[in-house]
């Protein structure tokens, strides 16, 4: 475990780890591990990165392989900078609330863009791509749809 609800694996693809074990750690950026943790803990319930290690489906909702066809090229999840976060009720609407409903502890943490919730109808984009402005960028990843300010 590298936090009070997370293992590295769920940061992590497969490949990676089977590849690097528990060096894997130094390929994300830290700042993602206390993101989950506060989103698990604000929550008060499970949130699921990757799963894999458990028989799971999901692999690539935090550091992709560079390899990987998911996703852009430079896709801040192959720059280990960016999970995606799934919770039993929680769509595109919820998420986007919860940010908004958060945003000045989830900008404090490190969070600067979420993927805007007509595409991420089902998960919680999260990444810390430094944009130089005090806000939540809502983005559909190739432009900004919205800012959220902190207040």
């Amino acid at each position: 475990m590298i936090s009070a609800h997370f293992d590295l694996r769920e940061f992590i693809d497969p490949v990676t780890y089977q590849a690097r074990g528990e060096d894997s750690i130094g390929l994300i950026n830290k700042k993602l591990i206390a993101i989950a943790e506060f989103v698990r803990t604000k929550l008060g319930k499970p949130v699921t990165i990757n799963n894999w290690h458990t028989g799971g489906q999901y692999k690539e909702s935090g550091l992709r392989n560079p390899n990987s066809k998911t996703g852009a090229k430079l896709s801040q999840h192959k720059l280990g900078n960016a999970i995606d976060c799934k919770v039993n009720g929680y769509g595109g609407n919820e998420w986007y609330q919860f940010v908004k409903d958060n945003a000045k502890e989830l900008f404090n943490l490190g969070v600067r863009r979420i993927e805007d919730k007509n595409i991420a109808t089902t998960w919680l984009h999260i990444d810390c791509k430094e944009h130089g402005k005090k806000c939540i960028q809502v983005v559909d990843l190739t432009k900004v749809i919205e800012e959220i300010k902190i207040v």
